[in-house]
């Protein structure tokens, strides 16, 4: 539905039954500007066109991220090293066994991971 149509059947629905009344028309939009004539105005009209979506929507993202608790995103980084972590772990203790040299390393990080705590 247009955005004309319906505001026209808003303002019917709104209007009182008085037929005196005439439904208020907003002026036409002016006509499509046309593209500038020289070669590098078309193609920076082009790139606006082709491109201008990724830059808007990235603008929201980052005013998005501007707004969300830093504190969360903190808890979800280490909620993720933590389970990359345990999967390394597993893999290392798993059916391939690990080499002296890979426990002693898994020693070490599991000697920090607990100090951290």
């Amino acid at each position: 539905m247009s955005s004309k149509l319906a505001r026209q059947a808003l303002d019917q629905l709104l209007k009182s039954n008085d037929s005196n009344k005439k439904i208020a028309k907003k002026p036409q939009a002016d006509k499509v500007k046309r593209l500038p004539d020289t070669k590098s105005g078309i193609k920076k009209a082009k790139y606006e066109i082709r491109y201008g979506q990724q830059k808007r929507w990235k603008l929201e993202r980052e005013e998005q991220k501007k707004k969300e608790n830093p504190i969360d995103d903190l808890v979800l980084k280490e909620e993720e090293d933590r389970k990359k972590l345990e999967r390394t772990i597993s893999l290392l203790s798993s059916r391939w066994g690990a080499t002296s040299t890979e426990r002693s390393i898994h020693q070490k990080t599991l000697a920090r991971q607990q100090k951290k705590r």
